[in-house]
């Protein structure tokens, strides 16, 4: 079928879920299981905002890549993907062991000076972040710009991604700090009122 003569309601996750399901059909057959399948349906069930079956997916993958060696950073790909599923269903303390998995397995896997860790730690700052974990978030945004400033130098592109987080954050810790005080003055009125 010729491309232009597709309905535009087609979307392109069906498209690459009935590729992905025609792949693994062969993988099947064959007695494969390769952890990529479930990380693709992963995707798609995530991007039709089905985070329960994503969650399924994505932890299927991690078995998968677990048993496999040499398959780190499968596996911190995925703790950092399970860790967002758990976020999305509102279970913050599931997304917090899978970051902090993902921090020991990138530890271990590449050491405490390697980009792929300071991309963890980055992870790790926006999930705290988005728990309104400002100081935990700036000190895990601190030491991933600490390691790509030496990885990649002070102007690198992943640094500067690391720069807007912690401008982010700290833009977030100015405008709830002003809410504290507010707050604080109003129950202090309250108080003088009554």
């Amino acid at each position: 079928r010729y491309i232009g003569d597709w309905s535009s309601d087609v979307c392109s996750s069906d498209l690459a879920e009935d590729a992905i399901g025609e792949s693994e059909k062969i993988y099947e057959k064959l007695g494969i299981e390769e952890p990529s399948f479930f990380q693709n349906k992963a995707s798609i069930a995530f991007e039709k905002k089905d985070y329960a079956s994503a969650q399924k997916l994505f932890s299927k993958a991690l078995e998968l890549s677990e048993n496999q060696s040499g398959n780190a950073s499968t596996v911190i790909s995925v703790l950092k993907s399970l860790s967002v599923c758990a976020q999305r269903q509102n279970n913050t303390d599931e997304a917090s062991s899978y970051i902090e998995k993902a921090v020991s397995v990138a530890s271990s896997a590449y050491g405490k000076e390697h980009p792929a860790m300071a991309s963890v730690l980055n992870e790790k700052g926006l999930f705290e972040h988005s728990c309104g974990q400002y100081a935990k978030a700036m000190d895990s945004f601190a030491d991933a710009l600490g390691i790509y400033d030496k990885a990649y130098g002070e102007r690198s592109q992943q640094s500067h991604d690391v720069l807007l987080s912690m401008y982010r954050c700290a833009c977030d810790i100015v405008v709830n700090d002003d809410e504290d005080r507010k707050s604080t003055r109003l129950n202090s009125s309250h108080r003088c009122i009554s």
